[in-house]
């Protein structure tokens, strides 16, 4: 039996100490302490260097049921149905969906670019990018802020490098944006309107022409039984109510020449009145078209939307974040310093090796 022969310990000769790179570290502590020096600095110069970026903020919330009573008034309502009834939800999303349109923030800078404010114009206009890129630097700067509470207010933000500018700017864009929304509402009130009462006028003349042709048809079927009625010397009734049935109606000629003449004439007459009063529906159509352009909406006394907190001047900038940069800077640089430091330690390390 041979013996069994002792295997040799084999270390791995590039196993990394720990202990070992903390003393590379504490040997080379100067490069630590000089790479946190120089991310300090150019920090610090950074900050010196950025311009400061202010932020301002307005918050709207839905407005009462009163504020929006004159679109929604009885008379209205029972004349247009819900056409153009709004409740403050539903107003308050108007408001809503037009902040958030391009259209309007397109609109509002178009105003803002052909102002007399060279100052807000530098801020906000590089004449070195297209229109297109500024347009889009200057929707970056409005924000929206989604909240638990976004159906019932709505809170949009502004920044901008003059934190005064910015205060002013976004009290701007809020009038800007409530106006134009209650152009809109009325715009389309009223082309509501008009289009009802388009549609109740063409309905009436519809009506009148039915009833011209029903009259004219009448009148023709009663000269007709007057003709013959005349010519059989019938001037009475040749029958009595009572004994006719409905459904054996007897010729018209055997009311007599008389009665029939009489119905003529009082159907000639009506032509001297108002003859609307005789057409079935048509007073009642008459009656909601007065009604409809006699109403009026007194648009000074509604809202769509209230500000709870206009902009105001904001007291710091919000960019850059001096302290969150200068926090980054010293553990940046310190892990730089780190890595600099074992660098250098294995290298005076690979320099005596070489020498022996």
């Amino acid at each position: 039996m041979k013996p069994r022969t002792q295997e040799p310990d084999v270390r791995d000769s590039d196993e990394i100490d720990l202990f070992d790179l903390i003393d590379d570290i504490k040997a080379k502590w100067y490069w630590v302490i000089g790479t946190v020096i120089v991310a300090i600095v150019l920090a610090l110069g950074y900050l010196l260097k950025a311009s400061p970026v202010y932020e301002t903020e307005v918050v709207y919330k839905s407005v009462m049921p009163a504020d929006l009573l004159q679109l929604n008034q009885p008379r209205l309502k029972d004349i247009l149905g819900n056409n153009i009834a709004l409740s403050p939800e539903a107003a308050f999303q108007l408001v809503r969906t037009k902040a958030m349109a391009g259209s309007v923030i397109r609109s509002f800078y178009r105003e803002l670019i052909n102002s007399d404010n060279e100052q807000l114009k530098a801020l906000i206009y590089n004449p070195d990018i297209s229109e297109e890129q500024n347009y889009s630097l200057f929707a970056e700067r409005l924000k929206y802020s989604d909240s638990k509470d976004s159906d019932l207010f709505l809170k949009l933000s502004f920044q901008l490098e003059d934190q005064v500018l910015s205060a002013e700017v976004l009290n701007r864009f809020s009038e800007y944006l409530l106006q134009r929304n209650r152009e809109e509402v009325i715009h389309s009130v009223e082309l509501t309107i008009d289009a009802q009462l388009d549609e109740w006028e063409l309905k009436a003349e519809q009506m009148r022409t039915a009833y011209q042709a029903d009259k004219q048809r009448r009148l023709l079927q009663l000269q007709e039984a007057v003709a013959i009625a005349r010519t059989i010397n019938q001037q009475k009734p040749l029958y009595s109510g009572e004994r006719v049935l409905v459904s054996n109606a007897p010729p018209l000629y055997m009311m007599g020449a008389k009665a029939l003449s009489a119905e003529v004439a009082e159907l000639r007459a009506r032509s001297e009145g108002n003859e609307d009063l005789y057409i079935n529906g048509l007073p009642e159509l008459l009656w909601k078209s007065d009604t409809l352009k006699s109403t009026q909406i007194k648009w000074d006394q509604v809202r769509f939307a209230e500000v709870d907190q206009p902009a105001i001047v904001p007291l710091r900038a919000v960019k850059p974040r001096k302290t969150l940069i200068l926090a980054l800077a010293i553990v940046a640089g310190g892990m730089a310093g780190i890595l600099f430091a074992l660098l250098a330690a294995a290298q005076q390390r690979r320099r005596y090796n070489q020498s022996l």
